[in-house]
């Protein structure tokens, strides 16, 4: 009989507190989850600091937050699970009466992008795991990563100099309108880039040397299609194409060059579909080519036109006295854009991060390879062992 009263007692306190939590279990539970900053540089690490504050004589023995964000988001020590657009975290909590319990998680940002705390879902439980409670909680945390530039000299050579020596000078343009010296001739320069009376002299064909100054303009021309026949993306390619259009717009802030940003790519999804391509101004200064990062940042993967028909569509707009071409492939009529634009006396640079063989390579074009020993997991360049 007394066991029997004893078992009754034990159930009915096992049902009121059955009650008690599943009543009063995730209220008056505060759940608040910030980032540290809302801009950030690929690989770079910031914080997310998730707070909770229990305003009731109730406790929280065992809570879960459940964070869904966007993959390029690594936690550290975190046990995720990851799907092609999603990264899951689980973290634990028990938290007291009237306390406030504070998480701090250190993240890395792993790829560029716009990157968000995408869903948050409150998890509880009771004492004995009877009642399971859960509550979706509003959040709005996002970063967005702006893309890593290269060091070009270490990224990129001339596939024309069998030693394999950089090419890439400080300056990545010349201005053709103030005069330095004389240099050889190289077979990519315009005829009206000859000096005469030093050809004659040292016998040999020589060109105007110029300098660096800021009455020049640059437009750099991205390629987000990854192949030229295949129409499927290759991100790590294209990734590498939007990093190094980073660089090169990067290495405009030291001379004060006006810069622009050209692309068969574009940041939403909607331009894509109609096909209009990324045009940003002409402009320059810390702002100006910050802007442009951000724009890198937001492309997303896709293109409106192949590349091809997009050179021959913009052709005319492009009037800079310099272009830079990004690509991960090269064709014939890359290079025949490259060439006509040569003999208005316009310096083309193309950047070419795809495979290519020597005999793809035309003399007259002025192209840097991507090294195929470099390691962009490590942002290294290995050395291979002969």
């Amino acid at each position: 009989m007394e066991f029997l009263a004893l078992l009754l007692i034990v159930l009915v306190v096992v049902m009121l507190q059955n009650w008690v939590f599943q009543r009063w279990g995730l209220r008056s539970l505060d759940y608040s989850c910030t980032l540290s900053t809302d801009e950030a540089t690929q690989y770079d690490d910031i914080e997310l600091v998730e707070t909770i504050t229990n305003r009731k004589w109730l406790p929280a023995p065992w809570l879960k937050s459940e964070i869904t964000t966007s993959v390029g988001l690594d936690f550290a020590g975190a046990q995720s699970v990851l799907t092609d657009k999603s990264r899951f975290v689980p973290s634990f909590f028990m938290v007291r009466s009237y306390q406030t319990v504070k998480r701090v998680w250190n993240v890395h940002c792993a790829a560029r992008g716009e990157m968000e705390i995408q869903k948050i879902v409150l998890v509880s439980t009771d004492l004995f795991g009877n009642v399971t409670l859960s509550r979706p909680v509003e959040v709005s945390a996002n970063v967005l990563v702006l893309p890593k530039p290269f060091v070009l000299e270490e990224v990129f050579l001339s596939p024309k100099n069998l030693s394999g020596d950089i090419i890439v000078r400080k300056h990545l343009l010349e201005d053709p309108f103030f005069f330095s010296g004389v240099r050889e001739y190289t077979g990519r320069e315009p005829i009206n880039q000859i000096h005469w009376n030093a050809s004659v002299k040292e016998q040999e064909l020589m060109v105007y040397q110029h300098d660096s100054t800021s009455t020049q303009t640059l437009t750099v021309i991205l390629n987000m299609q990854s192949q030229a026949r295949d129409f499927a993306d290759r991100p790590h390619l294209l990734e590498a194409c939007i990093r190094t259009s980073a660089s090169v717009i990067e290495n405009t802030w030291a001379e004060q060059i006006p810069v622009r940003l050209m692309s068969n790519g574009n940041i939403s999804k909607e331009a894509l579909k109609t096909h209009q391509g990324l045009i940003s101004t002409q402009s320059w200064g810390k702002e100006h080519i910050l802007e442009l990062f951000r724009l890198l940042a937001k492309l997303k993967y896709g293109f409106t036109d192949p590349f091809d028909e997009y050179l021959y569509d913009i052709s005319a707009s492009v009037t800079s006295s310099d272009i830079v071409i990004v690509t991960a492939y090269l064709t014939q009529a890359v290079c025949d854009f490259a060439r006509e634009k040569q003999l208005f006396g316009v310096r083309v640079k193309i950047f070419i991060l795809g495979r290519i063989s020597e005999q793809e390579i035309p003399e007259d074009c002025d192209i840097y390879c991507f090294r195929e020993n470099y390691n962009l997991q490590t942002e290294t360049k290995e050395e291979k062992i002969s």
